[in-house]
């Protein structure tokens, strides 16, 4: 049910004593629907109780775009009853990635049915161990046309309405606060960044930070107990991350959390996820105590994805170098391990870097190729390596790598911006005032070998014996050491 006072009717300035009067004609008669005063466009999309399908209604308030699309391999095979104001859409108008837009006038809508049973066979989308049948977990771009505009900026809005008891998580902003909102604003991200949504009847909790919210979804129908527990390790490890430079790196973000069963570790595996906004997805083996899930890693890792912009394949080295340099230096700072344990943990990480490094082999190349030849290690501890040379040459000079970032996330950091890596380099540089990021990336990008960590293990008071590492007693040594682990 839809109301003027919920949803303002979207006038075109014509000036149009006859324009007002068809519109509101069309409103009162359900043929047009319209959210927000500067919403371009808005999707009311409502969810079947068996969750088998959607029921989606696209108005443009103004400008009509030349068509829908989608860079999904299976949406076009979920699309089902396609038409404008109930009359049938022909299929002359439809390709596999298009839907062409003739017959819609602003102020019209478009509906059309979603199969969701088809939908969640889209490629790439993670599967769960263990199913509940009131809950489904699926890719936005299975479902979601998006419209073929020339300014991404517009603003597009969409709200959900759900069965009694279920609840949606989402990566788009919302546009009202509390854990229950229904409707959200878009964003602007390009299309083939992935996203994933959820829908049913999981626990779903708000985490509020000094000046940030983690929206918490966590799927499986777990006891109370265990919802607890997931909680408070996310923020725990949400509170780690502000260790870094004393402030969460995003005001808002997914977090979305899917138990695996039973499984050799509590976090086998974690992704961060850009489209629509900035997001998170953790599969967990549930049954594992807290303190499991506070001494893994994987949370603190991929919450450092957020200190940096998407950097893509070709910049992974150093997207991946930063949250595994990160990962091991907040879980330092909050007590997690000890500064000792965190050092002993980067360095078996180089070492084992440095096996996987193969000769005529470049860190560029093996990051564009590391899906196929599977040198993780060459290309996350080459990163890591880079991040540590970068920290302690920034700290030589009275700055450190911590500052520098938080100086991007104040002038730079936009969660709807590509980053090559060189460019992300200079910018650091230009925000230290010092060539210390371009000649790192110089040295390093092209060349075979991993990065030569000898002088800043001798001055940094780092000693290794048997593969076992141990500090000495020098005091300028020990004062920089004990910066890069402390607490700011």
């Amino acid at each position: 049910m839809f109301s003027l006072r919920d949803h303002p009717l979207l006038i075109q300035k014509s000036g149009r004593y006859l324009s007002v009067v068809i519109m509101l004609f069309r409103f009162f008669s359900g043929e047009l629907y319209a959210a927000d005063n500067d919403a371009y466009a808005h999707y009311d999309v409502r969810v079947s109780s068996a969750l088998n399908s959607m029921q989606v209604q696209l108005c443009f308030a103004d400008e009509v775009p030349a068509a829908l699309s989608t860079v999904s391999d299976v949406a076009h095979r979920a699309l089902e009853q396609l038409s404008i104001n109930g009359k049938s859409v022909s299929a002359r108008y439809r390709t596999r990635q298009k839907i062409y837009l003739p017959e819609l006038a602003p102020g019209q809508c478009l509906q059309y049915r979603v199969n969701l049973s088809v939908a969640m066979t889209e490629r790439s989308v993670p599967k769960a161990a263990s199913h509940e049948s009131d809950e489904i977990l699926l890719r936005v771009s299975s479902w979601l046309w998006l419209p073929d505009v020339d300014s991404p900026a517009k603003l597009i809005t969409l709200t959900f309405e759900l069965p009694e008891g279920f609840n949606v998580s989402v990566p788009w902003r919302p546009i009202q606060s509390g854990a229950d909102s229904r409707s959200f604003e878009l964003g602007s991200s390009p299309a083939d960044w992935p996203s994933l949504m959820a829908i049913g009847r999981f626990y779903r909790e708000n985490i509020s930070l000094a000046d940030a919210t983690l929206r918490l979804a966590v799927l499986g129908r777990l006891p109370v107990s265990g919802q607890t527990k997931i909680r408070d390790w996310i923020e725990h490890g949400a509170g780690s991350i502000m260790n870094i430079y004393g402030r969460f790196p995003l005001s808002s973000a997914q977090v979305l959390v899917v138990p695996t069963g039973k499984y050799d570790e509590p976090v086998p595996w974690g992704q961060v996820l850009r489209g629509g906004a900035p997001a998170i997805q953790l599969f967990v083996d549930a049954s594992r105590p807290y303190e499991q899930f506070i001494q893994d890693w994987t949370l603190v890792h991929e919450l450092a994805h957020f200190l940096h912009p998407n950097l893509g394949m070709g910049g992974s080295w150093l997207s991946e170098g930063l949250a595994t340099y990160y990962q091991n230096i907040a879980q330092a700072r909050a007590g997690t391990i000890s500064a000792l344990r965190a050092w002993q943990k980067l360095h078996n990480g180089f070492q084992r870097g440095i096996k996987e490094t193969k000769k005529g082999r470049t860190l560029a190349y093996e990051a564009l190729h590391m899906s196929d030849s599977h040198h993780y290690m060459r290309v996350y501890w080459s990163g890591a390596a880079i991040a540590l040379l970068a920290d302690f040459s920034l700290r030589e000079k009275g700055q450190s790598l911590d500052e520098v970032l938080s100086r991007f996330q104040q002038c730079c950091l936009r969660p709807y911006r590509y980053w090559s890596s060189r460019e992300f380099m200079h910018t650091l540089d230009d925000l230290s005032r010092t060539t210390v990021f371009s000649e790192l990336y110089k040295e390093h990008v092209t060349s075979d070998q991993f990065p030569d960590l000898g002088s800043v293990y001798q001055q940094l008071g780092l000693q290794v014996k048997n593969g076992k590492l141990s500090f000495n007693k020098d005091a300028n040594a020990d004062r920089i050491r004990r910066q890069i682990m402390s607490a700011h």
